[in-house]
């Protein structure tokens, strides 16, 4: 019997194209899924004659939720279409501030890597080894477009909960002893470089961090779901500033006030 000898870049290349062509024989209600198992399909067909490196994938994790949840803080992959799917159709014909990432970053695939640039922090150098694009591609194109894509399209969604369901899903011995609580807010500052101008400087200075910041205040239910979120102010604005100007006492129920 001959024995055959098969090169390590092929054999790699192969089992990207096996698995791609796994998940196509599946069905799946999204259209969009389809073409973007394409494009990689095609992408992978295109290197058969070249060398092929190895780059991150979210469908490499279709089955392993544990490696999900751990790079994106989502519990499976189903998760992770969803939330995706929640941006709706306009992410198709969104304008890239530097330029169109390669072609095998499908849509999914650079939400994938902007989640974990999110959920893990992990600088832009290890993320473009990681997907096997250019550090311009990570830094100034990818993570900056997606991120603000997803401040334009989420913020239309309105996450104030109900009485009923903070009544409903708050912790029992809580509910007991604050039964009228709506939202538990607390200010949350997040360091930025030094401005460079001396009036922004004054107005984002944090005495609290010693430190330039921009703070905003978050809102949570007493049954953990963040309900509700100030616009961004400089480090030198006081908690209650913040509060009186975002309007949350209109939110609540007279009886609460």
């Amino acid at each position: 019997m001959e024995n055959v000898f098969y090169d390590q870049d092929d054999l790699n290349i192969e089992m990207d194209i096996f698995v791609v062509e796994e998940c196509m024989g599946k069905s799946f209600q999204d259209a969009s899924v389809q073409t973007e198992i394409q494009c990689a399909v095609e992408y992978n067909s295109n290197q058969t004659q070249t060398a092929s490196t190895y780059f991150m994938c979210i469908y490499n994790f279709e089955h392993d939720n544990d490696a999900v949840h751990f790079y994106t803080g989502l519990e499976s992959f189903q998760k992770v279409q969803l939330v995706f799917n929640s941006l709706g159709e306009s992410i198709k014909d969104m304008k890239y501030i530097y330029r169109k990432p390669p072609p095998y970053m499908t849509l999914l695939n650079q939400f994938f890597l902007c989640l974990i640039y999110l959920c893990q922090k992990k600088t832009h150098f290890e993320l473009s080894r990681m997907f096997n694009v250019t550090l311009r591609d990570v830094r100034n194109n990818i993570t900056v477009t997606w991120i603000k894509v997803m401040s334009l399209q989420w913020r239309e969604i309105n996450i104030w909960a109900s009485k009923e369901l903070v009544q409903f899903y708050a912790p029992t011995d809580f509910y007991k002893k604050f039964p009228l609580t709506r939202v538990i807010i607390d200010g949350t500052e997040i360091p930025i470089n030094k401005p460079a101008l001396p009036l922004a400087q004054q107005a984002t200075f944090s005495q609290y961090k010693n430190k330039n910041t921009v703070k905003p205040v978050i809102g949570m239910t007493p049954g953990g779901l963040v309900s509700f979120i100030t616009p961004t102010y400089g480090g030198s604005a006081s908690d209650r500033q913040i509060i009186d100007r975002s309007n949350l006492a209109s939110k609540c129920d007279l009886e609460i006030l």
